[in-house]
């Protein structure tokens, strides 16, 4: 995989990265970011100067640093997209309840941060900030969503289901007891009402959970639960929808 890729999409340029951890660690660090929620390196940056210098060698020939006659710096672009990191004011984080894909997360600002980590075991980061639609493609490429049989969003109903069944309630329930819990450590409790993927909204700034939603899998009907707070409502599952209140969440970020 290219470790820079770029797109004309025809209003501006599609940016993608690709680092290693030790790569990812060096140009956060060296601009000034101490902390990133949903980055939890495996390790710490720990390297003699001579390891520190053969880093910034391949650094340089990736095109991430430029030699000058100070040293190394930090090429625009690569400074640009960890600037955007830096100023995010909220994360959308989506996880998979049984792990069928690595937990992604969204930096909302007035661009958009994907960042999936990639590997066996995450050990390199794939970067890439473009327009909102583009990152929410990307998403639904990735096996974010449910595969349906039917043509869910021919029969799509923006209104949420007002008769519950217990199974319904029972989830409605978990949900409350989840909001000022860490959601995943409670896997088996979630995958005992079938919940499939997870994907909550913070404020970076004050670590606060503003909004989560589930994508629930049943036998004939999937459904969607949306939460903020104490408001929790079940709608039936189709691929506009998760759009629509994903479009929101992130135009939300995009106004700080």
């Amino acid at each position: 995989m290219s470790n820079v890729q770029e797109y004309d999409t025809g209003l501006e340029m599609e940016r993608k990265y690709c680092f290693t951890e030790q790569e990812f660690l060096i140009l956060a660090s060296s601009l000034g970011i101490r902390s990133l929620y949903g980055f939890k390196p495996q390790e710490p940056l720990r390297t003699d100067d001579k390891e520190l210098y053969q880093q910034f060698f391949r650094m340089t020939k990736k095109g991430f640093l430029a030699a000058s006659e100070d040293g190394y710096l930090v090429v625009p672009e690569i400074r640009e997209l960890f600037s955007y990191l830096k100023k995010s004011e909220s994360v959308i984080t989506i996880c998979d309840v049984d792990d069928r894909f690595p937990e992604k997360c969204i930096y909302a600002g007035k661009k958009f941060v994907l960042i999936e980590p990639g590997g066996l075991k995450g050990k390199y980061f794939k970067c890439t900030y473009d327009r909102p639609e583009k990152i929410r493609e990307m998403l639904c490429e990735n096996g974010v969503l449910f595969f349906r049989n039917v043509a869910d969003d021919i029969l799509y109903n923006a209104f949420p289901i007002e008769n519950s069944f217990p199974e319904d309630t029972a989830l409605m329930q978990l949900a409350f007891h989840m909001w000022k819990n860490n959601s995943m450590e409670m896997r088996e409790e979630m995958k005992a009402h079938n919940i499939r993927t997870i994907l909550e909204k913070r404020d970076i700034l004050h670590n606060t959970l503003q909004k989560r939603m589930f994508l629930v899998e049943r036998e004939i009907d999937d459904v969607i639960l949306v939460q903020e707070e104490e408001s929790v409502q079940l709608y039936h599952y189709s691929r506009q929808l998760f759009l629509e209140v994903l479009e929101e969440w992130m135009e939300e970020g995009s106004s700080v």
